[in-house]
C-alpha cells in the first residue's frame, strides 16, 4: 500500500496496452469517485477503454447490506457487457 503514494498513477496508466474497464461507486468512501474520473482521464489515450461510475455502488458493492444483491449484478452486467465490446 505504500508503494502506491510513489507511483505516477498517470504515467502507469499510459504504460497499460491493453484496453482498461475502471469501475467505481458513486457512493464508495474508500475509492473517492474522483479517483476513477482521474484514471478515465488518463485513459483517453488508451483505444478502447472506459470509465463507469455505477449508482448506489459502495466500496463493497452493497453485497453486505443488499440481500438481492441489485448493486452487484448492475455491476455484473456493466462489466460483461465491457468485455462482449471491447475484448476479442
Amino acid at each position: 500500500i505504500q508503494d502506491c503514494d510513489n507511483i505516477d498513477m498517470e504515467e502507469a496508466v499510459k504504460k497499460i496496452g491493453c484496453p482498461i474497464y475502471c469501475l467505481n461507486g458513486m457512493d464508495d468512501d474508500c475509492v473517492k469517485p474522483e479517483s476513477g474520473e482521474y484514471i478515465a482521464k488518463t485513459l483517453s489515450s488508451n483505444p478502447n477503454s472506459a470509465f463507469d461510475l455505477i449508482p448506489g455502488a459502495d466500496h463493497t458493492w452493497r453485497l453486505f447490506e443488499d440481500e438481492t444483491c441489485t448493486v452487484y449484478k448492475d455491476l455484473c452486467n456493466h462489466t460483461i457487457a465491457w468485455i462482449a465490446n471491447n475484448v476479442k
